[in-house]
This record gives structure tokens, sequence and C-alpha cells, in this order.
């Protein structure tokens, strides 16, 4: 069970985690949010037009009380590669004139093949149901409420922003817990990843920090 505005219910396979030829990922099915303000927002487009009137109204009439939707949602490795980074622009600054950052994200060949992979299996359990009007896309950017990396932690300052907990190189009293300090956002959805590892460098401060 999860909680996001309102009450729905997931179920996350790990059947396809490992395969023969890569490693895979996993695969989250979810039924649609219960909450009726936003699913009954969520009508008023169709094919790109605006709709009003009796179209609309039947539409909410059938999606409350004939059809029930499925999602599915597949999480794979991000693989590193050179033209994922973060720069900094030479021509444009903010407000208090520090220059902005550019952010580059290309996607390696390989995550696009896996989850196409992920995404014919998990295909499987809505056509078994009998579902109707099923549909998918695949892309090769990582989705917009989990981002990772831009300050990857390891044991060496020259390749490497953060040490092993966390603490920044150039600043000795700065301890960066997003998920920024992830290499890769990895095969699962990581939300709980990061809860632990800021737990993990809550304890290190408290126990080697002195304030």
């Amino acid at each position: 069970m999860s909680v996001a505005r309102s009450l729905f219910v997931n179920r996350a396979s790990k059947d396809w985690y490992f395969t023969k030829e890569f490693k895979g990922g996993v695969v989250d099915f979810l039924f649609e949010h219960a909450n009726p303000i936003r699913r009954a927002n969520s009508l008023k487009r169709e094919e790109g037009k605006l709709l009003f009137g009796k179209a609309l109204q039947d539409k909410i009439f059938q999606t409350f009380t004939i059809t029930r939707t499925l999602n599915f949602e597949v999480f794979t490795d991000w693989m590193p590669n050179d033209n994922c980074f973060v720069s900094v622009d030479e021509n444009y600054k903010d407000k208090y004139g520090i220059p902005v950052a550019n952010i580059r994200i290309g996607a390696h060949p390989q995550d696009v093949k896996v989850r196409e992979f992920l995404a014919q299996k998990a295909l499987q359990v809505p056509e078994r149901m009998g579902a109707k009007n099923i549909a998918y896309n695949i892309s090769p950017l990582p989705s917009q409420n989990l981002q990772a990396g831009e300050c990857r932690f390891g044991n060496d300052p020259k390749k490497h922003v953060l040490n092993r907990y966390c603490k920044s190189y150039d600043h000795p009293n700065l301890f960066v817990t997003d998920g920024s300090f992830m290499p890769t956002g990895g095969s699962v959805p990581y939300t709980w990843t990061i809860y632990a590892n800021a737990l993990r460098v809550a304890h290190y401060i408290r126990d080697n920090v002195r304030i």
C-alpha cells in the first residue's frame, strides 16, 4: 500500500530482475489514484483536444462507473556514460550572479533495451486479464519524481564529490543526503534507499562530528 494524495494499491514484480543476458529490473503495477477530483481533471483532454459538455460527461461517467485503469512502471539501472553530466553555464547567471547549471541527461542504448524488455513482459499481465485499450511508451530519460546523481560518492576525491559518508571533499562541513550521492538509480524505486542513507549519514554525524 502506498499513500500519495490518496490511498492507492500497487504491487511490484521482480520476476525479471535478473535474466541470462543482462540485469533487468522491477515492474510496478498500480491502480489509479482514488482521488475523484484528480481523476476527473485528468479526463479533460483526448487526442490533444479539450473535452467539454456531453463528451466530457460521458467520459467521466464511464471512468467512474464502468472501467478501471491499471498502470505499470518499469525501473532499470541508468548506466553511467559520458553523455550524462552537469556543467556550469558560461553565459547565464541566476539572480545572485552565480552561473547556472546545465544538466545533460543522455541515456545509454542498453537502458532503452532493458526497459523495452520489461515493458513487453509487463504487457502480458493486462493482456491475460482481458484488458482493453492497452498502450505503453518507453523513454530514455528518468522519471521527473525520481532523480539521482550529480554528487557521486566514493573513495577518490579526484573522481567523486562526496566520501563514503556523503561528506563533501571540498567543504568539510557539508553533507549531502538526497538522491544525488547515487551513481545510478538502480533497478528499483529507491526512495527508501535515500531515507536509509540519510539515517546512516545522520548517525555518522552524531558519532563523529563535533558541533
